[in-house]
């Protein structure tokens, strides 16, 4: 009878652990997605400075600003310098790049839209153009982002709590 109600206490509090391990899973991709875009804003902020002020061939300023990051944005441009290299368009390689992006962060499809939105423009028009379109871009990207902090805001804590709340309910149900 004490083996029973061990067995049961142990799934009792594995039922409870996954659950609030899935609400706090949750608040994480809630939280991650606005530094997410800060970031992308950031390189595109870079992007602009480059080709504006220093006027460098994009491939190169892919680099540049590849060697000031880490992670998935590291990659980003990495795969960007890549598909350059191997004679696509900036155009293709940007598309390509944020679609393989895309399934590694918290973005939304919004957030992939405005990414894409500007591969048309990259590396096929003047300079202006690419700079007013970089501009647009990261205004769309800044408001994305506001959207994504007041989202975070508002739900990461219900998460957390549904999280226990649903935990508690499932041991419930079981008990």
């Amino acid at each position: 009878m004490e083996l029973i109600l061990v067995a049961r206490l142990v799934a009792a509090a594995c039922l409870l652990c996954g659950s609030i391990i899935w609400g706090m899973s949750w608040t994480f991709v809630l939280e991650r997605r606005p530094r997410e875009l800060r970031e992308m804003r950031t390189a595109l902020q870079m992007l602009e400075t480059e080709i504006s002020y220093a006027a460098t061939p994009l491939p190169d300023a892919f680099r540049l600003i590849r060697d000031r990051f880490q992670g998935n944005l590291r990659d980003f441009f990495d795969q960007l310098v890549r598909e350059l290299g191997s004679k696509h368009t900036a155009g293709h390689a940007w598309q390509s790049s944020v679609d393989t992006l895309y399934g590694k962060m918290a973005w939304t499809q919004e957030d992939r839209s405005i990414l894409l939105a500007l591969a048309p423009t990259l590396g096929q028009s003047d300079r202006q153009d690419q700079l007013k379109h970089l501009r647009l871009c990261q205004e769309r990207l800044a408001m994305a982002e506001q959207h994504a902090h007041e989202l975070a805001r508002k739900h990461a804590r219900l998460y957390r709590s549904m999280g226990v709340l649903v935990g508690l309910l499932l041991v419930l149900l079981t008990w």
